[in-house]
């Protein structure tokens, strides 16, 4: 199918359901209570996780975990620790190397070490790597297409042997990146350009160049992508389960969604929840602010903060009351700061205590 038959599909009226979903904010019970509520909101803008010398409500147990590090695991059982002094790796053929140019030197240990170069393992027929971000880190990948891709912490990108070859660009995601995907001029006749998929755990993400942002953490149940630029084709997969490189490989563009797919547009953000998408217009530029090393929040619940928060430090977040999930904030959180200067910040701004317990942080209040 050539790329004009793909979109001409795509942006076919589709049958399945799609909501159109609305911004909700909190009724607050008085003006009063509002009031305070928006002072505290602007306060928090200039100084919620700046100020340190304040009388911060207490946060117990400031969890200590042992120094996590990006990493690639190869199809022969090979897993590379990589140099926490970088911040990314080039995939350069069937050659890995640092982002500034160079070598990774791989471990050299009885249980990980293999004679085979990087070139041969990843030559081999349905071989493939991995790359993992961990907490509190993110890691720049660049592909041999010139794709490049920022992963968000606790985050993998599978990449089959086969990426960039005979017009095939697909690639496998746990977690949250951001790619800036070029057009690549397909060598076949059949179509003009080589299509770029992302799969997720039930999803896939069909383009030919773009900027998009995509959130599938395994432990959500859902799965969110924005598009800043250009244009994407996005599909519910039937099994909800990963699909072999090898049935994507066939046929990229045939009919393995639960319904007839949808087209994002720059600004939209899709929400894929049982095998349905709502769309919600959205300012992209502020969702993607986290591969800028911060995250923006506008009129954001604090159930979604503490979610982007959690996800960063890898914690699970525990709620004694379900009013505090729908409280409202704006701000800004820098990703260098400790998890307990970020909650003795939004302790200022609400009625909410902290507390984090082993590899929780348990809220309390309203």
């Amino acid at each position: 199918m050539n790329s004009q038959a793909l979109y001409r599909q795509g942006k076919m009226k589709p049958k399945q359901e799609v909501k159109e979903t609305s911004k909700s904010s909190l009724k607050l019970k008085s003006s009063y209570f509002k009031a305070a509520l928006v002072i505290a909101i602007i306060i928090t803008l200039g100084m919620l996780f700046f100020k340190r010398s304040a009388k911060f409500i207490p946060v117990e147990n400031e969890r200590s975990s042992e120094h996590e590090f990006a990493s690639i695991t190869l199809s022969s059982g090979e897993k590379v620790v990589l140099n926490d002094e970088k911040s990314g790796v080039i995939l350069d053929g069937s050659q890995f190397k640092y982002n500034d140019g160079s070598i990774i030197n791989r471990n050299k240990t009885k249980q990980f070490f293999f004679d085979k170069p990087f070139s041969e393992i990843l030559l081999e027929k349905q071989a493939f790597a991995v790359i993992m971000s961990p907490a509190k880190r993110m890691y720049r990948v660049a592909l041999p297409d010139s794709t490049k891709v920022w992963l968000r912490a606790n985050s993998s990108l599978k990449i089959p042997s086969d990426y960039n070859q005979s017009d095939k660009r697909i690639i496998q995601l746990t977690g949250e990146a951001y790619f800036d995907v070029p057009i690549k001029i397909a060598s076949s006749t059949e179509m003009k350009n080589v299509p770029f998929v992302v799969l997720t755990n039930n999803q896939k993400i069909e383009t030919f160049g773009t900027k998009f942002n995509v959130s599938a953490y395994s432990n959500a149940n859902h799965v969110k992508t924005t598009l800043l630029e250009g244009e994407l084709r996005l599909s519910s997969l039937v099994n909800k389960l990963w699909l072999s490189v090898d049935q994507v490989v066939a046929d990229p563009f045939e009919s393995v969604s639960a319904g007839q797919p949808i087209m994002l547009k720059p600004n939209q953000q899709a929400n894929l929840i049982d095998s349905k998408f709502y769309i919600e217009t959205v300012v992209a530029e502020e969702i993607v602010a986290w591969k800028d090393d911060e995250f923006v929040f506008r009129n954001t619940s604090l159930e979604k903060i503490m979610d982007v928060i959690s996800g960063w430090h890898n914690i699970k977040v525990v709620y004694k009351t379900e009013r505090s999930k729908h409280i409202l904030l704006g701000g800004e959180i820098f990703k260098n700061q400790s998890l307990s200067t970020v909650l003795k910040g939004l302790s200022l701004a609400v009625k909410v205590n902290f507390k984090i317990v082993g590899n929780k942080i348990i809220v309390y209040g309203l």
